[in-house]
Protein backbone atom coordinates (compact mmCIF):
# COMPACT_ATOMS: atom_id res chain seq x y z
CA UNK A 1 0.00 0.00 0.00
CA UNK A 2 1.38 3.40 -0.93
CA UNK A 3 1.60 6.29 1.52
CA UNK A 4 -1.21 8.12 -0.31
CA UNK A 5 -3.52 5.11 -0.34
CA UNK A 6 -2.75 4.38 3.30
CA UNK A 7 -3.60 7.96 4.22
CA UNK A 8 -6.81 7.76 2.18
CA UNK A 9 -7.73 4.52 3.90
CA UNK A 10 -7.18 6.10 7.31
CA UNK A 11 -9.35 9.08 6.32
CA UNK A 12 -12.14 6.81 5.06
CA UNK A 13 -11.93 4.71 8.20
CA UNK A 14 -12.11 7.81 10.39
CA UNK A 15 -15.10 9.12 8.44
CA UNK A 16 -16.82 5.73 8.63
CA UNK A 17 -16.23 5.66 12.39
CA UNK A 18 -17.47 9.24 12.59
CA UNK A 19 -20.76 8.21 11.00
CA UNK A 20 -21.03 5.33 13.46
CA UNK A 21 -20.29 7.45 16.51
CA UNK A 22 -22.58 10.28 15.43
CA UNK A 23 -25.54 8.00 14.76
CA UNK A 24 -24.95 5.96 17.89
CA UNK A 25 -25.05 9.21 19.87
CA UNK A 26 -28.22 10.37 18.12
CA UNK A 27 -30.12 7.13 18.52
CA UNK A 28 -28.91 6.51 22.04
CA UNK A 29 -27.53 2.99 21.79
CA UNK A 30 -24.40 1.06 20.86
CA UNK A 31 -25.50 -0.40 17.55
CA UNK A 32 -22.62 -1.03 15.14
CA UNK A 33 -23.08 -0.71 11.37
CA UNK A 34 -24.82 -3.75 9.92
CA UNK A 35 -25.80 -5.19 13.33
CA UNK A 36 -29.09 -4.63 15.16
CA UNK A 37 -28.96 -4.62 18.94
CA UNK A 38 -31.37 -3.59 21.65
CA UNK A 39 -31.90 0.13 22.06
CA UNK A 40 -34.16 2.38 20.02
CA UNK A 41 -35.02 6.04 19.88
CA UNK A 42 -38.55 6.82 18.78
CA UNK A 43 -38.83 3.27 17.55
CA UNK A 44 -36.01 3.69 15.05
CA UNK A 45 -33.56 0.87 14.40
CA UNK A 46 -30.09 1.81 13.29
CA UNK A 47 -29.85 -0.09 10.01
CA UNK A 48 -28.42 0.29 6.54
CA UNK A 49 -30.92 2.90 5.44
CA UNK A 50 -30.03 5.14 8.36
CA UNK A 51 -26.33 4.60 7.70
CA UNK A 52 -26.82 5.84 4.13
CA UNK A 53 -28.60 8.95 5.39
CA UNK A 54 -25.75 9.60 7.81
CA UNK A 55 -23.21 9.45 4.99
CA UNK A 56 -25.31 11.91 2.96
CA UNK A 57 -25.48 14.28 5.92
CA UNK A 58 -21.70 14.18 6.19
CA UNK A 59 -21.51 15.03 2.49
CA UNK A 60 -23.62 18.14 3.16
CA UNK A 61 -21.24 19.01 5.98
CA UNK A 62 -18.25 18.70 3.63
CA UNK A 63 -19.84 21.20 1.24
CA UNK A 64 -20.54 23.78 3.92
CA UNK A 65 -24.32 23.38 3.66
CA UNK A 66 -24.79 21.95 7.17
CA UNK A 67 -23.02 23.09 10.36
CA UNK A 68 -21.30 20.34 12.36
CA UNK A 69 -23.30 21.07 15.49
CA UNK A 70 -26.51 20.32 13.55
CA UNK A 71 -25.28 17.04 12.08
CA UNK A 72 -26.70 14.67 14.67
CA UNK A 73 -30.16 16.18 14.65
CA UNK A 74 -30.25 16.25 10.86
CA UNK A 75 -29.46 12.53 10.66
CA UNK A 76 -32.25 11.74 13.09
CA UNK A 77 -34.81 13.96 11.34
CA UNK A 78 -33.85 12.68 7.89
CA UNK A 79 -34.38 9.11 9.10
CA UNK A 80 -37.81 9.97 10.46
CA UNK A 81 -38.98 11.70 7.29
CA UNK A 82 -37.77 8.82 5.12
CA UNK A 83 -39.89 6.42 7.11
CA UNK A 84 -37.04 4.51 8.76
CA UNK A 85 -38.66 2.57 11.57
CA UNK A 86 -41.31 0.00 12.36
CA UNK A 87 -44.35 1.97 11.26
CA UNK A 88 -45.83 5.32 10.23
CA UNK A 89 -46.40 7.76 13.07
CA UNK A 90 -48.22 10.78 11.66
CA UNK A 91 -47.75 12.96 14.75
CA UNK A 92 -44.02 12.17 14.83
CA UNK A 93 -43.74 13.06 11.13
CA UNK A 94 -45.32 16.47 11.80
CA UNK A 95 -42.84 17.03 14.63
CA UNK A 96 -39.91 16.09 12.42
CA UNK A 97 -41.02 18.44 9.66
CA UNK A 98 -40.90 21.23 12.24
CA UNK A 99 -37.39 20.07 13.10
CA UNK A 100 -36.40 20.13 9.43
CA UNK A 101 -37.78 23.64 9.06
CA UNK A 102 -35.77 24.83 12.06
CA UNK A 103 -32.69 23.06 10.71
CA UNK A 104 -33.09 24.81 7.37
CA UNK A 105 -32.99 28.19 9.10
CA UNK A 106 -29.76 27.25 10.86
CA UNK A 107 -28.16 25.80 7.73
CA UNK A 108 -28.94 28.94 5.72
CA UNK A 109 -27.55 31.19 8.46
CA UNK A 110 -24.29 29.25 8.55
CA UNK A 111 -23.89 28.84 4.79
CA UNK A 112 -24.98 32.30 3.65
CA UNK A 113 -24.43 34.48 6.71
CA UNK A 114 -27.98 35.85 6.60
CA UNK A 115 -30.98 34.93 8.72
CA UNK A 116 -34.38 33.70 7.61
CA UNK A 117 -37.25 35.06 9.69
CA UNK A 118 -40.19 32.93 8.59
CA UNK A 119 -41.56 35.59 6.24
CA UNK A 120 -41.95 35.58 2.47
CA UNK A 121 -39.81 38.73 2.34
CA UNK A 122 -36.66 36.73 3.16
CA UNK A 123 -37.33 33.95 0.66
CA UNK A 124 -34.70 35.41 -1.71
CA UNK A 125 -32.14 34.39 0.93
CA UNK A 126 -33.47 30.85 0.76
CA UNK A 127 -33.28 31.00 -3.04
CA UNK A 128 -29.58 31.87 -2.74
CA UNK A 129 -29.02 28.87 -0.47
CA UNK A 130 -30.89 26.67 -2.97
CA UNK A 131 -28.53 27.81 -5.73
CA UNK A 132 -25.53 26.89 -3.59
CA UNK A 133 -27.09 23.52 -2.78
CA UNK A 134 -27.91 22.84 -6.43
CA UNK A 135 -24.27 23.40 -7.34
CA UNK A 136 -23.20 20.91 -4.65
CA UNK A 137 -25.72 18.32 -5.78
CA UNK A 138 -24.31 18.26 -9.32
CA UNK A 139 -21.52 16.09 -7.97
CA UNK A 140 -23.69 14.23 -5.45
CA UNK A 141 -27.24 13.88 -6.87
CA UNK A 142 -28.10 11.46 -4.08
CA UNK A 143 -28.18 14.50 -1.77
CA UNK A 144 -31.24 15.90 -3.55
CA UNK A 145 -34.01 14.14 -1.56
CA UNK A 146 -32.56 15.25 1.76
CA UNK A 147 -31.99 18.81 0.56
CA UNK A 148 -35.49 18.98 -0.93
CA UNK A 149 -37.10 17.82 2.32
CA UNK A 150 -35.12 20.31 4.42
CA UNK A 151 -35.76 23.31 2.16
CA UNK A 152 -39.32 22.23 1.41
CA UNK A 153 -40.23 21.89 5.09
CA UNK A 154 -39.24 25.51 5.76
CA UNK A 155 -40.78 26.84 2.55
CA UNK A 156 -44.05 25.01 3.15
CA UNK A 157 -44.39 26.40 6.66
CA UNK A 158 -43.66 29.95 5.50
CA UNK A 159 -46.38 29.72 2.85
CA UNK A 160 -48.83 28.07 5.25
CA UNK A 161 -48.31 30.89 7.75
CA UNK A 162 -48.53 33.60 5.08
CA UNK A 163 -51.73 32.47 3.39
CA UNK A 164 -53.33 30.59 6.26
CA UNK A 165 -52.98 26.87 5.65
CA UNK A 166 -52.06 23.50 7.06
CA UNK A 167 -49.95 20.47 6.21
CA UNK A 168 -51.71 17.29 5.11
CA UNK A 169 -49.40 14.33 5.85
CA UNK A 170 -51.12 11.03 4.99
CA UNK A 171 -48.01 8.84 4.64
CA UNK A 172 -44.20 8.82 4.91
CA UNK A 173 -44.01 9.31 1.13
CA UNK A 174 -43.01 12.93 0.45
CA UNK A 175 -45.06 12.85 -2.76
CA UNK A 176 -48.19 12.83 -0.59
CA UNK A 177 -47.27 15.84 1.58
CA UNK A 178 -49.28 18.96 0.79
CA UNK A 179 -49.80 22.40 2.24
CA UNK A 180 -53.49 23.20 1.85
CA UNK A 181 -54.95 26.70 2.08
CA UNK A 182 -58.08 27.42 4.09
CA UNK A 183 -59.44 30.58 2.41
CA UNK A 184 -59.44 29.11 -1.13
CA UNK A 185 -59.12 25.62 -2.60
CA UNK A 186 -55.42 25.49 -3.45
CA UNK A 187 -52.75 23.01 -2.38
CA UNK A 188 -49.14 22.34 -3.30
CA UNK A 189 -46.31 20.01 -2.41
CA UNK A 190 -43.48 22.13 -0.94
CA UNK A 191 -40.97 19.28 -1.24
CA UNK A 192 -41.76 19.04 -4.95
CA UNK A 193 -41.26 22.78 -5.45
CA UNK A 194 -37.98 22.66 -3.56
CA UNK A 195 -36.86 19.68 -5.64
CA UNK A 196 -37.69 21.54 -8.86
CA UNK A 197 -35.77 24.61 -7.67
CA UNK A 198 -32.75 22.41 -6.93
CA UNK A 199 -32.80 20.46 -10.19
CA UNK A 200 -34.02 22.72 -13.00
CA UNK A 201 -30.44 23.50 -14.11
CA UNK A 202 -29.14 19.94 -13.80
CA UNK A 203 -29.19 17.11 -16.31
CA UNK A 204 -32.77 16.04 -17.20
CA UNK A 205 -32.42 12.70 -15.41
CA UNK A 206 -31.58 14.52 -12.17
CA UNK A 207 -34.92 16.32 -12.16
CA UNK A 208 -36.92 13.12 -12.51
CA UNK A 209 -38.45 11.35 -9.57
CA UNK A 210 -39.26 14.35 -7.40
CA UNK A 211 -42.68 15.00 -5.85
CA UNK A 212 -45.20 17.05 -7.89
CA UNK A 213 -44.36 20.74 -8.16
CA UNK A 214 -47.60 22.08 -9.66
CA UNK A 215 -50.40 23.91 -7.90
CA UNK A 216 -53.31 21.63 -7.07
CA UNK A 217 -56.61 23.31 -7.95
CA UNK A 218 -60.21 22.26 -8.37
CA UNK A 219 -60.82 21.22 -11.97
CA UNK A 220 -63.36 24.02 -12.50
CA UNK A 221 -60.82 26.64 -11.37
CA UNK A 222 -57.80 25.60 -13.41
CA UNK A 223 -58.53 27.45 -16.63
CA UNK A 224 -59.43 30.64 -14.78
CA UNK A 225 -56.21 30.63 -12.76
CA UNK A 226 -54.07 29.62 -15.75
CA UNK A 227 -55.41 32.60 -17.71
CA UNK A 228 -54.44 34.94 -14.89
CA UNK A 229 -50.94 33.47 -14.66
CA UNK A 230 -50.49 33.50 -18.44
CA UNK A 231 -51.06 37.26 -18.46
CA UNK A 232 -47.91 37.81 -16.40
CA UNK A 233 -44.77 39.07 -18.15
CA UNK A 234 -42.25 36.33 -18.99
CA UNK A 235 -39.46 35.58 -16.52
CA UNK A 236 -36.07 33.94 -16.84
CA UNK A 237 -36.03 30.19 -16.38
CA UNK A 238 -33.98 30.51 -13.20
CA UNK A 239 -36.55 32.92 -11.76
CA UNK A 240 -39.45 30.74 -12.83
CA UNK A 241 -38.30 27.91 -10.56
CA UNK A 242 -37.29 30.10 -7.63
CA UNK A 243 -39.35 29.75 -4.47
CA UNK A 244 -39.94 33.51 -4.36
CA UNK A 245 -41.54 33.40 -7.81
CA UNK A 246 -43.67 30.43 -6.76
CA UNK A 247 -45.12 32.54 -3.96
CA UNK A 248 -45.80 35.44 -6.35
CA UNK A 249 -47.76 33.04 -8.56
CA UNK A 250 -49.70 31.79 -5.54
CA UNK A 251 -50.56 35.38 -4.58
CA UNK A 252 -52.19 35.84 -8.00
CA UNK A 253 -53.93 32.46 -7.86
CA UNK A 254 -55.28 33.12 -4.36
CA UNK A 255 -56.57 36.53 -5.41
CA UNK A 256 -58.28 35.08 -8.49
CA UNK A 257 -59.89 32.26 -6.52
CA UNK A 258 -60.98 34.69 -3.82
CA UNK A 259 -62.70 36.87 -6.41
CA UNK A 260 -64.63 33.86 -7.69
CA UNK A 261 -65.74 32.90 -4.20
CA UNK A 262 -66.83 36.48 -3.45
CA UNK A 263 -68.86 36.69 -6.67
CA UNK A 264 -70.58 33.43 -5.71
CA UNK A 265 -71.37 34.74 -2.23
CA UNK A 266 -68.98 32.24 -0.64
CA UNK A 267 -66.26 34.57 0.62
CA UNK A 268 -66.58 33.22 4.16
CA UNK A 269 -66.10 29.57 3.18
CA UNK A 270 -63.27 27.78 4.98
CA UNK A 271 -61.67 24.69 3.42
CA UNK A 272 -60.40 21.93 5.71
CA UNK A 273 -58.80 18.50 5.43
CA UNK A 274 -62.07 16.83 4.41
CA UNK A 275 -62.23 19.07 1.33
CA UNK A 276 -58.72 18.08 0.24
CA UNK A 277 -58.26 14.47 1.36
CA UNK A 278 -60.33 12.64 -1.25
CA UNK A 279 -58.93 14.41 -4.30
CA UNK A 280 -55.36 14.32 -3.03
CA UNK A 281 -55.62 10.58 -2.45
CA UNK A 282 -55.05 10.72 1.31
CA UNK A 283 -55.79 7.36 2.82
CA UNK A 284 -55.43 5.94 6.27
CA UNK A 285 -53.96 7.87 9.18
CA UNK A 286 -53.01 11.41 8.43
CA UNK A 287 -51.71 14.38 10.36
CA UNK A 288 -52.71 18.00 10.22
CA UNK A 289 -49.93 20.43 10.99
CA UNK A 290 -50.87 24.09 11.36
Amino acid sequence: MTADSESSARTSSARFQGVTNCCAHVFGHDTILGKEKAGQRRGLIFEQKTNRLAVLCFALLDRGLVPRRELGRLIMVAAMTEGVGPGFDAAALADELRELSASCEQHVRDAVGLALDGSIETLPILDHYVRLSAAASRDRPELLPLLARTVGAYFGQVVADHFGGFWLLPSPDASSWYVCLRSVYLAFNPIGMAHAALTWSLEPESSLGGPPAELHLARKDRQWVEQRLAALPPVRESDFFSLSTRVEAMEIAVAALGEQLAEAGMAEVIFDDDDYSNELGAAGESSLMN
